[in-house]
């Protein structure tokens, strides 16, 4: 039996998100935020997405900026760091709200070593966790070429 066994995801998860900006071009929030996010929101989508996924994507993007932008900035989390994407290699290496895939933050925090982590709510029930660990550098998803 491994320590992970007993391990209870609900005692280091907050019951409550922080207070949620009123929408997403919020004038709390940064310039390049309002309007990466405005470009997201009326993009197609780009070559190599789904158009069902394509709006997964984009409901991710408004909802956790929305609910966890302020927080995310508070704890240094960068545009490229939640928004991006490599195309090169699309299935690991990605922005927190690009790997959200419909799932739900429900805490930001940094761990014992100091790394920055996500709490996710999976749809499917149960919990994930992503690492911060896209440059802060990285292209954002708003920057994609190709949309439809």
């Amino acid at each position: 039996m491994s320590g992970l066994d007993s391990f209870d995801p609900q005692a280091f998860i907050r019951t409550k998100a922080p207070a949620p900006a009123e929408r997403t071009d919020d004038a709390s929030l940064p310039m390049d935020w309002r309007r990466g996010l405005a470009r997201l929101a009326e993009m197609a989508a780009p070559d190599g997405w789904t158009r069902d996924a394509w709006p997964i994507v984009q409901g991710d993007a408004e909802r956790f900026a929305i609910s966890w932008a302020h927080e995310a900035i508070r704890l240094g989390w960068s545009i490229g760091s939640l928004f991006g994407f490599d195309p090169d290699q699309p299935y690991g290496f990605t922005g927190l709200v690009v790997a959200l895939r419909g799932d739900r933050v429900v805490d930001m925090f940094k761990d014992d070593l100091g790394r920055d982590v996500a709490a996710i709510k999976k749809v499917t029930g149960g919990y994930r966790w992503h690492y911060r660990h896209m440059p802060d550098e990285a292209a954002p998803i708003w920057s994609l070429r190709g949309a439809r």
